[in-house]
């Protein structure tokens, strides 16, 4: 879960290794936003990177994929996945919460790589 007055995030960096076009996936859950905050999405891919706003709006659990942006060839070399909530602090508190985050290749089968999510 991502929440509390200011800036949070959370960040990991993998090595891929031959992935076909790969994605990253992941489930979110917003809770209580007031309209001011950002949830954003960092991709760091061969040192190129990518900030990718997310919605607060709706409501239950909501699914997100995005194309990592090398192109429909295969991929090695490491990645970096930061997940970043921006708070002005007002009440209610936005919070955001997490699951199933995965980056893998596409198309063609379930070769997917799972991380643990580590705050910092």
């Amino acid at each position: 879960m991502l929440g509390g007055p200011g800036t949070v995030g959370v960040e990991q960096t993998v090595s891929l290794t031959h992935s076909w076009n790969p994605n990253l996936s992941f489930w979110y859950l917003p809770q209580s936003s007031d309209g001011d905050d950002v949830f954003t999405v960092t991709l760091n891919v061969a040192g190129e990177s990518q900030t990718i706003p997310v919605s607060l709006d709706g409501d239950g659990w909501q699914r997100q994929w995005y194309s990592l942006g090398v192109g429909e060839d295969y991929f090695t070399g490491p990645v970096t996945v930061r997940f970043e909530l921006s708070s002005d602090g007002e009440e209610p508190a936005t919070a955001v919460y997490l699951d199933e985050v995965s980056l893998g290749r596409t198309p063609g089968g379930p070769f997917k790589f799972y991380f643990p999510i580590i705050r910092k």
